[in-house]
């Protein structure tokens, strides 16, 4: 929570996800007393009004939509899960803005910025400071570094604890601690929008593995790196089976995907059950 002026705004998260704000005059604050057991309690209810729901991609930080005043608003974000633009329930758009490379918005088409608070993936600006919150310290746009040291020090991989990641056009950290990064590996593994499923699993006999289009690949990357299962070769992979088919690899779909840390770095893609059982010694 925080109070800005004559405002209290208060937020609900859902571990690191912000699901609902909203906010109400401080005049209307409950008070704290004291019940006939001496137990503290509010003498009221908390107001809720003004309320926004936000709304993500299924296990991402990458914003779909915002829900408030009974109209729903739709979301669309970049590459690296920024928001860039914003349309109404009738397909107008209402709100659009250009980043740098540091995160700091150098464009804003209808000068409602705040409209969407959300800037690199997993930051939250907070309006009255200009800096944005990354969960566990605050990021300043206008330099390009937290205000703070990394909490995770070294383990994060950069001599520079106030940094931000090496490369921000490829590379983000949603929770400023992140001790590895992610690539998209040049886009290499997605699957193109202008073929069908059947076009793509045959391309993958002599070309690139490729995901399914509804993944979200940083996450299941991510999460297989922290939760998979360490190869037997001595490399630093991590492979792991999924019960739905999560790609394509060697002309047939597959349930199974290695990722790969190179300088940490991760980047993976699906792969076949021979490679699977050849990578974990399985018979």
């Amino acid at each position: 929570a925080k109070i800005v002026h004559t405002k209290i705004y208060r937020y609900l998260w859902d571990g690191n996800v912000l699901l609902h704000e909203w906010h109400y005059q401080r005049a209307r604050r409950p008070k704290v007393i004291t019940d006939e057991l001496g137990m503290l309690m509010l003498d009221r209810p908390e107001p809720v009004e003004n309320l926004t729901t936000w709304v993500y991609e299924e296990g991402s930080l990458v914003p779909t939509a915002k829900l408030c005043e009974g109209k729903s608003y739709s979301i669309v974000s970049d590459y690296l899960g920024r928001p860039a633009q914003a349309y109404d329930d009738k397909g107008e758009l209402v709100w659009q803005v250009e980043f740098d490379i540091y995160g700091r918005i150098r464009e804003d088409t209808f000068n409602n910025q705040p409209f969407i608070p959300f800037r690199q993936l997993g930051q939250y600006e907070d309006v009255e400071t200009g800096l944005y919150y990354n969960r566990f310290r605050y990021y300043n746009p206008e330099t390009g570094l937290y205000i703070s040291q990394d909490p995770i020090g070294l383990a994060g991989n950069n001599p520079n604890f106030y940094a931000y990641v090496h490369d921000s056009n490829a590379w983000v950290d949603p929770f400023g601690f992140d001790p590895v990064n992610w690539t998209p590996h040049g886009f290499k593994h997605f699957p193109p929008k202008n073929k069908s499923w059947a076009e793509i699993v045959k391309s993958t006999k002599n070309g690139p593995a490729k995901y399914i289009s509804e993944i979200d690949v940083e996450n299941l990357e991510r999460t297989i790196w922290k939760e998979g299962t360490p190869v037997t070769n001595g490399k630093n992979w991590k492979v792991m089976e999924f019960n739905d088919i999560i790609g394509a690899s060697e002309g047939k779909p597959t349930n199974f995907v290695r990722v790969e840390n190179s300088g940490n770095t991760i980047h993976g893609h699906p792969i076949s059950k021979s490679e699977f059982k050849k990578l974990t010694k399985c018979k």
